[in-house]
């Protein structure tokens, strides 16, 4: 089958390697086999800066390191520093996924416990010096592998040879006690190196404004130094003293001892012929004056990129609103640099211990504005209906606040409806059972006062001084079942009408003594009547009887009902049961045995 594309070969190896540089060979050293000229052994390099070569290689970094404690770098280092740790500082997820989100929140955590601003302000000494080292100090917790200390290092401590797979073409070895020279190999994923380019020459040690800064520093101190002799012989000008030819050689150095105290001094007495005169320097302090402020604007020039923003003798707001926004963009620039190391670094090596070498490692950055923005709450509100909706980090950022996520609906603001299914018992579900109506009893409270008020009618209570046959004549003689529903109702409504009292409730009726399923000893006739409503001084057998529609509220039934309840269903409603086993006793509408029946004519 033919091919349909051909691609291109890959270039391997590294062809224009640091060291094979012919114009570069003072910059090499060689120790055990090495050689630059075939790339093979252990080569050390040295800085590519002749200042630091004629002084001593990488142990003459010293000297650029001594530059950040004259004043008026360090002032200008600090102004530039302190634009980027003044700005807010986020991590950007690699996308939207969950655990990319993840990944996000744990690596934010971890950096918020870090002295991020010192962080910043170390690796930013790179400008001046060329690169910065920092050791991650690394503890395992609950959480995980986390860093809690970033420690900068002194960089004459280090020195760089010469690797084709690493990243940046050298690893790093550092000096000990027992290898000044060629130094020990480092553990990985535990030292930073942040480098600062003047010229991208490929040197390892950086190309530092060092270079720059260090004769301006030095004429600077020289300057300074004429300025305050200057001023020193202005304020004591030179004595000058005539003597007479006839004076001895011991009355000049009299004389002379004289003359170099006349400034401690506040009279003094001369012979006659003897004469003093005082010389004041000419020219003015002004030129030492001019130069050092010049050499000033030189160093603010090269750190900031400007020297006017913040000095007396400023020109215009507007030329002084150009000078803040030229050093806020080199700001920017540092700021990016640093956090592009960390991230490829710090952040890179946390996801790595946490989570695997093979995750998408989040972004460290801060938020700079090279102006304000105009655009107002107005402005984003229009573009919301426009069909553009920005992010909710971007308008943390913007406007600088912080915003709460939007909390669910509660589904119980939803709007009503009625659903035949679910609200069959509609007012029982909004008033509950004890309502101004009488829920209908439960199924497990019908069945439990059911078996009660069986066992309690079949029990039959002896009246005194009654025999047995007596009482169960007694018992028999009423075997009218609609006027004893007719009672045990009419009372429960004479109850209601007339005193205006509650209805008993189930649980009410469950937790009377007599109807507790642990109750063994049955009701008695007198328990039964006051359950079920009867009053002990109702002694009349006159009662009127109740209506249909009394009998329909009594019983909890709706007024919808135009039929009369059948005798069965007002049975099966107080509990009575077709199914239920022969009572042990003659009770109600039992059928008569002929032997029962000749007993009770006895």
């Amino acid at each position: 089958m033919a091919k349909r594309f051909t691609t291109a070969p890959v270039p391997s190896g590294e062809v224009a390697r640091y060291t094979s540089d012919p114009y570069n060979l003072s910059s090499i050293y060689m120790f055990g086999s090495s050689s630059p000229f075939t790339g093979q052994g252990n080569t050390i390099v040295r800085p590519q800066d002749d200042l630091l070569i004629a002084k001593g290689g990488n142990r003459a970094l010293i000297v650029y390191q001594r530059l950040l404690y004259d004043e008026a770098v360090q002032s200008s280092f600090k102004k530039l520093m302190q634009e980027v740790t003044s700005r807010p500082w986020y991590v950007q997820q690699y996308s939207d996924k969950p655990g990319d989100l993840a990944v996000r929140d744990f690596v934010a955590e971890v950096l918020e416990e870090l002295p991020l601003d010192d962080i910043y302000t170390g690796m930013g000494e790179s400008m001046v010096t060329g690169f910065s080292v920092g050791e991650i100090m690394w503890k395992k917790t609950k959480r995980g592998v986390i860093p809690f200390d970033v420690r900068m290092r002194d960089q004459r401590r280090f020195v760089f040879q010469e690797e084709e797979d690493a990243q940046t073409g050298f690893t790093m070895r550092c000096l000990t006690f027992n290898r000044m020279f060629e130094g020990v190999e480092l553990p990985q994923r535990k030292f930073i190196v942040s480098r600062y380019y003047v010229s991208h020459n490929g040197d390892p040690y950086g190309s530092a404004l060092g270079r720059i800064l260090y004769p301006l520093v030095k004429f600077r101190r020289r300057a300074i130094e004429s300025y305050v002799l200057y001023g020193d012989r202005y304020a004591t000008p030179t004595a000058v003293a005539k003597a007479p030819l006839s004076a001895s050689t011991r009355e000049l150095d009299t004389l002379y001892g004289h003359l170099s105290n006349l400034s401690q001094e506040t009279a003094m007495i001369l012979p006659e012929g003897y004469e003093l005169e005082f010389v004041v320097p000419s020219g003015s302090p002004e030129v030492f004056k001019n130069l050092i402020e010049y050499i000033d604007k030189e160093i603010s020039l090269v750190l900031c990129g400007e020297n006017e923003a913040g000095q007396a003798e400023a020109g215009s707001r507007a030329s002084s609103q150009v000078a803040n926004t030229v050093r806020v963009v080199r700001a920017s620039e540092i700021s990016e640099a640093i956090s592009h190391t960390l991230t490829q670094t710090l952040v890179r090596w946390i996801v790595d211990l946490n989570f695997g070498t093979d995750v998408a490692a989040p972004s460290l950055t801060r938020e700079f504005r090279i102006e304000e923005s105009p655009l107002t709450m107005p402005d984003v509100s229009l573009m919301i209906q426009s069909g553009y909706t920005p992010r909710k980090e971007w308008i943390e950022r913007h406007f600088r606040v912080e915003l709460e996520e939007k909390k669910e609906e509660n589904p119980e603001d939803e709007a009503v409806s009625f659903d035949p299914e679910k609200d069959k018992d509609l007012f029982g579900s909004i008033f509950g059972a004890e309502g101004d109506q009488a829920a209908p009893p439960a199924e497990g409270n019908v069945d439990a006062a059911k078996e009660d008020l069986t066992s309690a009618a079949n029990v039959m209570d002896e009246p005194e001084g009654a025999t047995p046959e007596e009482s169960q004549t007694d018992a028999i003689s009423e075997p009218d079942e609609d006027q004893e529903m007719e009672d045990i109702l009419g009372g429960m409504s004479d109850e209601e009408v007339d005193d205006e009292e509650d209805e008993i409730s189930d649980e009410e009726l469950m937790e009377t003594p007599g109807l507790d399923e642990g109750e063994e000893e049955p009701l008695t006739e007198e328990e039964i009547m006051s359950i079920l409503g009867e009053s002990e001084e109702e002694g009349d057998d006159e009662e009127d009887e109740i209506s249909d529609k009394e009998l329909m509220e009594t019983l909890g039934l709706g007024e919808g009902e135009e039929e009369p309840l059948t005798e069965e269903e007002i049975m099966s409603i107080l509990g009575e049961s077709e199914e239920e086993e022969e009572p042990t006793k003659p009770f109600g509408n039992q059928i008569i045995t002929e032997d029962e029946a000749v007993e009770m004519d006895k």
